[in-house]
């Protein structure tokens, strides 16, 4: 689904997530909205994937 630089990408964002967390409190509802659409995401895209073989 991902290639090896948008896998990177996507760690470093993380890390970035996760460092920024105190500043970030603030966004939390919507980092978590972020984070659940994103991990619903992969799981869609790992099913069609899936289906695709």
């Amino acid at each position: 689904m991902f290639n090896e630089d948008e896998r990177v990408v996507l760690l470093v964002g993380f890390i970035s997530l996760i460092s920024f967390k105190p500043v970030l409190s603030i966004f939390s509802e919507f980092r978590d909205l972020v984070v659940a659409s994103w991990a619903l995401g992969i799981v869609s895209g790992t099913f069609i994937s899936i289906e695709e073989i």
